[in-house]
């Protein structure tokens, strides 16, 4: 379709980001020069399909991919005549996109009547899946989440008139990643610019939409979403017949350092090991009950606040050792290993994702068996700058019940 005597005015794009969802609001301002006239007008919206095969072949169908579109002509919906959904071919595609990810251009058809010498509103707008690709099974507790990429290309836009537009006005909204405390958009095209408010503008005049670069962006949510896989795989306290500690720090006031507060879910509590030093050789030994236990991990420090972090003492040297039982082989049955743990930074830590600072010091594969009894031992520290006890905040297991 090329319609030379119907030029675009204005487009004004707006989209704002949704979890894996990028909602999109494009407003165009059509002037016909000419006569009346019927234009047959086809919008673009690139997605990664759901994958049907048919008798045919396979057939590209967007399903949740793509939802609530609607096309609004002067205010009233505009029925989609035909759809055409093909691949996208490798050139067209976003630079870094994974390659194992498919990728389709959906055109949606419709017809629209211009009258003689008159301008009109043009709207379209939708909730498009933004590209990626996880990977992990129902019952993982590390999940892998990749990069969510969006793509909208104005280069269809150039068949009005002389393919330019007088006023172009693009924004992206990025609230949602700063109300859930995620990393800004990357690898975005063009550039743009950012205001207090979280969101990114740009402004174009007599713009050849023909040589404008496709928008694109990426955002990574998988802080979030890893955060909420682990909790469901955490281990009800139910599930521990036996938390043993060599030592304990007696309580000063209303402070407690008791073996419990390693399981209490309250990053404001630790265990602290009570021994002369900074607990070379302290303990914890703890046994699962009725749970198949495929994680385990430490919050390690005194993380409650920023000074108890640095004043007290980390592990730095740890040695597990593992007693398993029914499923395991027997050369797999007393499995034993020294890890070195980072020394984070404080300013590293989000208490809004502490899984993220977590080390993970057991990923016990579902074919080696039964957990039956762990022993941690303290090998070595990262000592305090005023204290030499040594604190763990949390005990984390992960798994499922029997």
């Amino acid at each position: 379709m090329e319609k030379p005597l119907i030029s675009l005015e204005e487009e004004t794009l707006n989209a704002y980001i949704d979890r894996d969802d990028v909602g999109v609001y494009v407003t165009y301002l059509l002037a016909n020069h000419g006569p009346a006239d019927s234009v047959t007008f086809g919008f673009p919206v690139d997605a990664t399909p759901e994958t049907l095969y048919t008798p045919n072949g396979y057939d590209y169908v967007l399903g949740s991919s793509l939802t609530d579109f609607r096309v609004e002509d002067g205010g009233k919906a505009a029925p989609i005549e035909k759809t055409i959904t093909k691949p996208i071919g490798a050139d067209e595609r976003p630079a870094g996109l994974d390659p194992k990810i498919l990728l389709v251009r959906r055109w949606s058809l419709m017809t629209l009547k211009f009258e003689a010498g008159k301008k009109k509103h043009l709207t379209v707008s939708y909730k498009v899946r933004c590209l990626a690709r996880d990977e992990g099974f129902e019952r993982d507790t590390l999940w892998k989440y990749g990069l969510r990429t969006f793509l909208y290309t104005f280069h269809p836009a150039a068949t009005w008139g002389n393919g330019r537009v007088v006023n172009l006005d693009v924004s992206v909204s990025t609230s949602w990643l700063r109300q859930n405390d995620l990393p800004p958009v990357t690898g975005l095209a063009p550039p743009g610019s950012s205001d207090d408010a979280g969101k990114i503008r740009w402004t174009f005049h007599d713009q050849d939409l023909a040589k404008l670069p496709d928008l694109t962006f990426s955002y990574d949510p998988s802080l979030l979403y890893q955060e909420a896989q682990i909790k469901r795989n955490l281990l009800d306290p139910e599930h521990v017949k036996a938390l043993i500690v060599s030592s304990t720090l007696p309580a000063q006031g209303s402070f407690h350092y008791g073996k419990e507060s390693m399981r209490d879910n309250d990053l404001r509590t630790a265990w602290v090991e009570g021994v002369k030093g900074p607990g070379i050789g302290a303990t914890i030994t703890f046994e699962p009950k009725d749970a198949y236990v495929t994680e385990i991990a430490l919050l390690n420090g005194f993380v409650s606040n920023e000074a108890l972090y640095y004043d007290n003492a980390r592990i730095k040297k740890l040695r597990v050792e593992m007693e398993c039982g029914e499923g395991a082989e027997e050369s797999e049955r007393h499995p034993t290993s020294e890890i070195i743990l980072p020394d984070r930074p404080y300013k590293a830590f989000n208490p809004r994702y502490p899984f993220a600072s977590v080390d993970w010091i057991v990923q016990h594969p579902s074919g080696n068996g039964f957990i039956d009894k762990v022993k941690l031992t303290i090998l070595e520290v990262y000592p305090g700058r005023k204290y030499e006890d040594t604190s763990i905040t949390e005990l984390y297991l992960c798994g499922f019940g029997r």
